[in-house]
């Protein structure tokens, strides 16, 4: 999955996951799925939620990410792909050095089209907001 028509232009998607500083951006938006790019720092984890309204498949850009298994204390490395069916928690976390540069797919769109969030902090703040006034 190198390109994706946009609006008018044909963008590519990797290149725009490697050069995004923001924890998530969405980066398209249709009626049935939704790509967003993810940027985490070493050390950060994600995902401790489960995606009621979801599945997600994660493609890892660049980075080392690893998955905490259901039994809590086993983590395994998670190359290039991953698919988390909806309702399934999961747990990933950069172990790298780096940033880590992933492309969700979700299905169905799970963000308002066009967010961003800087930080885990902002997103969740965001969230938190949403829920309140929903």
């Amino acid at each position: 999955m190198q390109r994706f028509l946009g609006q008018k232009k044909l963008h590519d998607i990797e290149q725009i996951a490697r050069t995004n500083t923001n924890y998530l951006k969405v980066l398209r938006t249709g009626r049935h799925s939704q790509i967003v790019a993810m940027c985490l720092p070493p050390g950060e984890e994600f995902g401790q939620e489960s995606h009621w309204h979801s599945d997600v498949t994660l493609f890892v850009v660049k980075g080392d990410l690893h998955e905490l298994r259901k039994s809590g204390d086993t983590w395994r490395d998670c190359r290039e792909v991953v698919f988390v069916p909806k309702e399934n928690k999961c747990r990933f976390k950069n172990i790298g050095h780096r940033n880590l540069k992933l492309i969700a797919v979700h299905t169905p769109p799970e963000y308002l089209d066009g967010i961003h969030h800087r930080t885990k902090a902002n997103a969740a703040v965001a969230e938190k907001e949403a829920i309140e006034h929903a």
